[in-house]
């Protein structure tokens, strides 16, 4: 929100549609590339893009390295908001409105390990996350965020993503009831 009009950003393909809304306020440049960070990246370089963000949570400033960089990202979020004179909360209460449906499954002695793995294996489109996975259902992207006892999936609220959602929650509760039959055989 604190860019100048222009400024140049890519994004991969499952990201939130947050960007491109934060992207309209500000007159940015925002466009989605469905491939690996190193294509995002070239695209970059090649088209002269400034900021590449992944949903698996990787931040590049093209104009200073070709890789991500949690560091130099945090140092860039702190150059903002002193220039801006914000406070971060500020910042962010500035969003737009963002509507998301979430679940949570129960993984019933499960390991989440085994059933995100289960689950990366069996789906076509998913992207590794810091908390789990990102994965396709249909047209929707749904978040699984890892927990001990639990994934938490959660999703944009557009046309069809309900449907998504519950078919998703029933295959993760499938897979966790195998996993954990299978754990149980191991012991």
């Amino acid at each position: 929100l604190n860019s100048p009009p222009g400024t140049r950003v890519i994004i991969s393909e499952p990201m939130w549609s947050l960007v491109e809304e934060a992207g309209k306020i500000v007159g940015a440049r925002v466009i989605r590339v469905r491939e690996s960070k190193y294509d995002l990246v070239r695209v970059a370089r090649r088209s002269g893009f400034h900021l590449i963000a992944t949903s698996g949570n990787e931040v590049i400033f093209a104009d200073f390295s070709p890789s991500p960089d949690g560091m130099l990202a945090a140092l860039k979020l702190v150059e903002l908001l002193a220039k801006s004179q914000q406070e971060l909360s500020s910042l962010r209460d500035s969003l737009p409105d963002f509507q998301l449906l979430r679940r949570a499954v129960e993984l019933r002695g499960a390991s989440y390990l085994s059933v995100l793995r289960a689950l990366a294996r069996e789906v076509q489109d998913a992207v590794v996350t810091i908390t789990g996975l990102r994965v396709r259902v249909g047209n929707t992207w749904i978040n699984v965020e890892a927990k001990p006892d639990r994934l938490e999936l959660t999703c944009e609220s557009s046309e069809g993503s309900e449907e998504a959602l519950e078919k998703l929650e029933k295959r993760i509760a499938a897979l966790a009831k195998d996993a954990a039959k299978a754990e149980q055989y191991m012991q």
